[in-house]
C-alpha cells in the first residue's frame, strides 16, 4: 500500500454516464472480454481501474478475491464492476 493512491481521473464519477465517460476509451482497446473495478474515493473521485479479469473472445471469468483485494490494496471507499461486451461484426456479401 501506499501513503497516497494514484488518481486514475481527476473527474468525479456521479451517475453511470460518468463512469462510462471515464473509462469507455480504456475498455475499447481490448479485443476479449474483460471484467474491471474502478476503484473510487469518498467523494467519488477514481483512484485506480484494475483489470480483475482477461478473458476470451465471448466469457471472462471472475473472482470474488480479485474484485475485493484490488478494493482493499487500493483502500477505497466504494468500487464500479465494470465488463465490457465485444460486438461482432456482421460482413455483408
Amino acid at each position: 500500500m501506499v501513503k497516497e493512491p494514484s488518481l486514475y481521473s481527476a473527474e468525479k464519477i456521479r451517475t453511470p454516464d460518468d463512469a462510462i465517460r471515464v473509462i469507455a476509451e480504456e475498455l475499447a482497446t481490448y479485443d476479449r472480454e474483460v471484467f474491471a473495478v474502478l476503484n473510487l474515493k469518498t467523494n467519488g473521485q477514481p483512484i485506480n481501474l484494475n483489470i480483475c479479469s482477461m478473458g476470451t473472445l465471448d466469457a471472462s471469468v471472475v473472482s470474488p478475491r480479485e474484485v475485493f483485494k484490488s478494493c482493499i490494496l487500493s483502500n477505497s471507499a466504494a468500487f464500479i464492476a465494470l465488463h465490457n461486451h465485444r460486438r461482432m461484426i456482421k460482413l455483408t456479401y
